[in-house]
């Protein structure tokens, strides 16, 4: 396992220099994990707004779908730490949230990640500007069955 992780790293530090002599539309097509496709996003221009044109269209299909077998849905939008010069750190959503409060309808709910976690203490609960430890996996995932609750998706018994 170790050798896999270490080949996995150096090839991410080799995609790092040739990636970019790569055409835009194969690098797209390529990328098939979070590495590549945070590469993608920050070689390309205009990626990120063609990435969130995707998801909202994949995100109106499959509430549509839900929503025709009433089936409830809860949208989990993620944030991500930038660097403010004025401001320091903060928590971003990327658009992700607009995506997702265009959705929200009778059976379909939303969870800002950003909301929950952006008056906490939340540079300790993320291991890279984008990716959450285990502690922050935690606060997500207690505000996620708070959410539920609330919502009526889900109802405790006693």
């Amino acid at each position: 396992m170790k050798s896999i992780a270490l080949r996995r790293v150096y090839e991410m530090k080799k995609e790092k220099v040739f990636w970019r002599w790569i055409p835009a539309s194969i690098r797209i097509s390529q990328a098939k994990n979070d590495v590549d496709a945070e590469i993608v996003a920050v070689l390309s221009e205009g990626a990120t707004e063609r990435w969130n044109q995707r998801v909202q269209e994949m995100t109106g299909e499959s509430t549509r779908v839900a929503m025709a077998k009433n089936i409830p849905i809860l949208l989990v939008s993620q944030a991500y730490i930038i660097e403010d010069v004025n401001e320091g750190r903060r928590l971003e959503g990327n658009g992700l949230e607009k995506i997702a409060e265009d959705h929200v309808t009778n059976g379909v709910f939303h969870l800002s990640m950003k909301q929950v976690l952006e008056n906490l203490e939340f540079e300790p609960l993320y291991a890279d500007r984008s990716h959450l430890r285990a502690e922050g996996h935690e606060v997500m995932a207690k505000a996620i069955v708070r959410k539920l609750i609330d919502s009526g998706i889900v109802s405790l018994k006693k």
